[in-house]
């Protein structure tokens, strides 16, 4: 995933900024989620929230960096 990849798929950032070429695998990790999700469990103000993918210790810890719709 790189610069443009989101417009390409169709999707319009809400809130946050877009990808950037420093949002590679080996980078500090960032996530991006849609509206349905800040919403529901984020209370709309994803941006600048944590969250986690997986579970026990092969879990990881992201920064929510945009909201797409």
């Amino acid at each position: 995933m790189g610069p443009g990849y989101f417009q390409a798929m169709g999707m319009t950032l809400e809130q946050g900024r877009a990808e950037r070429e420093s949002d590679v695998e080996d980078g500090v990790p960032v996530a991006w989620v849609n509206e349905t999700l800040a919403r529901t469990f984020l209370d709309g103000k994803a941006v600048g929230k944590r969250i986690r993918f997986g579970r026990g210790s092969d879990s990881t810890w992201a920064e929510v960096v945009g909201v797409l719709k």
